[in-house]
């Protein structure tokens, strides 16, 4: 049995009368005889090999670099995440952390190299959320790197600021929605249905982005997400109103196309998705000058529209459970956060009260 040594400074065992020494680089383990059977000349050459590997004089170093880490991290990461996840964060990792601290060593970085970081990003113009987020991002590198004993323990990390609750309010009334429909282009019929399923079940426009045309079921009149394609990866089916409009504008939108097409395509095959419209919401909502959004100055984000369609089912009289059902929500607390008052309810409110 090895004798039990500090956390991560190797250890001694014996092989019949001699001892042997074991240590780690980078995460691999080297052994070694050290050719002896006293355990004090062999605990003597362990810790010469482990004061080699802290000099960076031992031929079996390899220095380890915060972006060779960061590169090891993501890869580790790319079963667990989503495709969108691991995209973000390395953007966020080249863009911020490696230009940082790509070529150090991870157990030189020190509470100082940290606070320097955060106010070079604060003259960079960064709110202290993202700092945040930064922050968390370089700690969960490098306790990879203490996990794969490539670092010995965890630096000292500042205290994260304190943020604001993050609660928008942005939502639309049925007068606006009206607005909106008069000005929807009728040359990108795709926009008027992506618009009409948001609005009215309250979908996720990542939801709506990737749904294929077999997921439509216009017989059953349904519209069903599969295990994986939800935020929470819960599956999720509503059923729409067979003299409704949202039928009669994806029955329009699946036309011809194959059941592993998608739904909302820019071409009649539907082998082009609707992934950017950024130039076509934004001449909309400007041209209808909404300021009720939860955007700059009030502008109507997309996801309002999810807001919106809760706000509509809390006002058309549906009950929690069966609204968090419809919109996909697992705890009411979020599901009450995107819940708003609508016009129309604050003024039966304010008729009762305001006597």
């Amino acid at each position: 049995m090895p004798s039990r040594r500090p956390k991560y400074s190797g250890s001694l065992y014996r092989r019949g009368p001699v001892w042997q020494i074991q240590y780690f680089v980078d995460g691999v383990r080297f052994r070694e005889s050290a050719k002896t059977t006293s355990k004090d000349e062999a605990s003597k050459l362990l810790s010469k090999r482990l004061a080699e590997e802290r000099a960076g004089e031992s031929s079996k170093s390899k220095p380890s670099t915060v972006e060779s880490i960061s590169e090891l991290y993501l890869a580790g990461q790319r079963a667990r995440w989503k495709k969108e996840t691991i995209k973000w964060t390395g953007i966020i990792v080249r863009k911020h952390i490696i230009p940082a601290f790509g070529s150090r060593n991870p157990a030189s970085i020190i509470l100082g190299d940290l606070d320097k970081f955060i106010a070079h990003k604060k003259e960079e113009g960064l709110s202290e959320p993202r700092i945040n987020r930064l922050l968390v991002i370089l700690k969960a590198i490098l306790r990879y790197a203490v996990r794969n004993k490539v670092l010995r323990e965890l630096p000292e990390f500042p205290k994260p600021f304190s943020e604001a609750p993050y609660v928008r309010t942005g939502h639309i009334d049925e007068a606006d929605w009206f607005q909106l429909s008069l000005m929807m282009p009728d040359e990108e019929p795709w926009l008027r249905a992506l618009m009409h399923a948001a609005w009215t079940f309250g979908f996720r426009l990542g939801e709506l982005t990737y749904m294929r045309v077999k997921q439509i079921d216009l017989d059953r009149h349904t519209i069903t997400l599969p295990t994986g394609s939800t935020k929470n990866s819960m599956p999720r089916r509503v059923v729409m109103n067979p003299d409704g409009q949202l039928t009669k504008l994806l029955a329009d939108a699946v036309e011809g196309k194959s059941p592993e097409a998608y739904v909302f395509s820019r071409d009649e095959r539907g082998s082009a998705p609707i992934r950017n419209f950024r130039v076509s919401w934004d001449r909309l909502v400007t041209a209808c000058k909404i300021k009720t959004g939860s955007g700059k100055d009030g502008k109507l984000l997309f996801h309002d529209l999810r807001r919106s369609a809760i706000t509509r089912m809390a006002s058309a009289g549906l009950s929690e459970s069966d609204s968090m059902s419809v919109a996909g929500h697992l705890s009411s607390a979020v599901h009450r956060r995107y819940k708003q008052i609508s016009e129309w309810d604050a003024r039966k409110i304010a008729a009762k009260i305001d006597v």
